[in-house]
């Protein structure tokens, strides 16, 4: 087993110059006058030296900048061999120790400590610590039964390898976990600070008094509106989805400001788009209460964690036909901190057209003028993690996330 192993290891190597070359394979050999192998395209030859790997902690490790795909190393930590792939470390091969491996659902929901190895009849602290405003459930075994509902507890090494999980909620709306829209489209909602969030783009085709909300303009025809009007980003251009319909489903309708201000109503019942003021109240709260958050990553706090090539991993690492998610980038990514999940339905300018993908820009409408022709809207990227502050033309075109009215 350990020959398969090492094998696998020589045959995703990269290829490093060396002064024998025999056509297009390599041999690298502390003896005189060796040919590679012809089925080798990097041939090892020694009788007396092995093969050594980089040796890092875990630290060191998750400290590597856009890991390529099968990278290799040795874990000095858990005394195991790594590999990367599908956007997380996996332990290709390791000593014969008992492991005991701790995860957090949600992956952004909680910092897990007493994961490790250890012998059978080991007493373990274990401990987590919600993130943002998770709310801590439960431990479960890898059955989902529960086996402590104390977010620290001492745990006895069984005689095999066990994972544990930490399960954590988010705090709804009080008394109000969903709310319907008049098409009985349902949203989850979320309590972060004194507000109430819809945690899903509006995706509502009538006014609260039934009238249809004119669609399916043309670029003129939108620039020139001064009458509410909502779109849905073109879903032909996005890889995976079948429909307008689907598309409207997973990341939401585009309204511009003349339907966010139609005093018929947008919001369900009860609830209204945010002034730009009540949008600031939100980011001024996170950063203000939480010591990890600044101007620089509230977006990232805000932002869905779905990416593609996400560096968390796990079911925030999805592929471009997995939605809904936001576009690859080298640096930024949402966690999801707060249950927010913003998600990207693309946008449409003033003067008709679709300027960038879906996945790439969410731009949060407020009800807020700032002239006689333009409003605020706050803009979540692909590209960066903080929010920008703007404003623009009244036909522009965004997503609506509603904010409970106040009591």
């Amino acid at each position: 087993m350990f020959k398969k192993i090492i094998f696998s290891l020589f045959a995703i190597l990269l290829i490093i110059n060396v002064s024998l070359f025999s056509q297009n394979n390599v041999v690298i050999s502390d003896k005189d006058n060796q040919e590679p192998h012809a089925s080798a395209i990097l041939d090892l030859i020694s009788t007396e030296k092995g093969f050594l790997l980089p040796r890092l902690t875990s630290n060191k490790r998750d400290d590597i900048q856009d890991p390529a795909e099968s990278l290799l190393i040795y874990n000095k930590d858990s005394q195991c061999i790594d590999v990367y792939i599908d956007g997380e470390w996996n332990e290709l091969w390791c000593l014969d120790i008992l492991k005991l491996e701790l995860k957090s659902n949600p992956l952004v929901a909680g910092i897990l400590e007493g994961e490790g190895h250890y012998d059978e009849g080991d007493i373990i602290d274990v401990s987590t610590t919600a993130k943002g405003n998770y709310i801590f459930e439960n431990w479960t075994d890898e059955s989902s039964s529960v086996i402590n509902e104390d977010e620290s507890f001492q745990f006895t090494m069984p005689d095999n390898s066990v994972t544990l999980t930490a399960n954590f909620s988010i705090p709804p709306c009080p008394g109000t976990p969903t709310v319907t829209d008049i098409d009985d489209n349902e949203y989850p909602t979320v309590l972060i600070g004194d507000q109430c969030w819809l945690r899903k783009n509006l995706r509502v085709s009538r006014y609260n008094d039934g009238t249809e909300i004119p669609t399916g303009l043309s670029d003129t025809e939108w620039g020139d509106t001064d009458e509410g009007a909502y779109s849905v980003w073109p879903h032909e251009e996005v890889e995976g989805i079948d429909s307008d319909e689907e598309m409207a489903e997973l990341y939401g309708k585009i309204y511009n400001w003349y339907a966010v201000v139609d005093g018929r109503g947008l919001c369900p019942d009860g609830w209204k788009v945010p002034e730009k003021e009540e949008f600031e109240e939100l980011i001024d709260y996170i950063i203000d209460n939480y010591d990890d958050i600044d101007e620089d990553n509230v977006g990232g706090a805000l932002k869905s964690c779905r990416r593609i090539d996400s560096p968390l991993g796990g079911e925030c690492n999805v592929a471009s036909d997995d939605h809904p998610r936001w576009r690859s980038h080298s640096t930024a990514f949402g966690f999801d901190m707060f249950g927010f999940s913003a998600i990207s339905a693309g946008n449409r300018h003033h003067y008709g057209n679709y300027p960038v993908s879906a996945g790439t820009v969410c731009t949060i409408n407020t009800t807020t003028p700032s002239s006689a022709f333009n409003y605020y809207r706050f803009t979540m990227r692909s590209e960066y993690d903080h929010i920008a502050h703007s404003d623009s033309n009244k036909n522009y075109g965004g997503i609506v996330r509603c904010l409970k009215e106040s009591d």
